[in-house]
């Protein structure tokens, strides 16, 4: 059965969750006769996780650093792919080099041949 809780203002069930407490009041000790205003019983309320200035701060820098790691990551990412470009640009033109000294010592022979021949006839 829900109940008005004096010294937070809240409603709560028997627990202290969403319970905005002051810096005071320690949880530990509440039980639910005494928020009752009744005699005391000894029954604790439920130990919930309570969200703190430092909780908060945990959770910002937890998040901040998750950011950092995605951000490094794509710039890796894009910094590798630019190498990547470069090392294939430049194996197509060692390529293209090679065919081309190729092509051009196979006509120099060729040629060589083909006078080396002409003057043997």
């Amino acid at each position: 059965m829900p109940f008005l809780n004096e010294r937070c203002q809240t409603i709560n069930s028997q627990s202290v969750s969403m319970c905005v407490c002051s810096l005071e009041l320690v949880v530990t000790e509440l039980s639910v006769g005494m928020i009752l205003g009744k005699k005391a019983s000894t029954k604790a309320p439920k130990i919930q996780r309570l969200v703190t200035p430092l909780v908060l701060q945990r959770k910002r820098h937890r998040l901040a650093q998750k950011r950092r790691r995605a951000t490094k990551k794509r710039e890796d990412a894009a910094e590798y792919q630019k190498l990547l470009a470069q090392r294939l640009k430049e194996a197509k033109e060692r390529k293209l080099e090679r065919r081309r000294t190729a092509s051009h010592s196979k006509s120099s022979i060729t040629r060589t041949d083909s006078t080396s021949s002409a003057g043997k006839k």
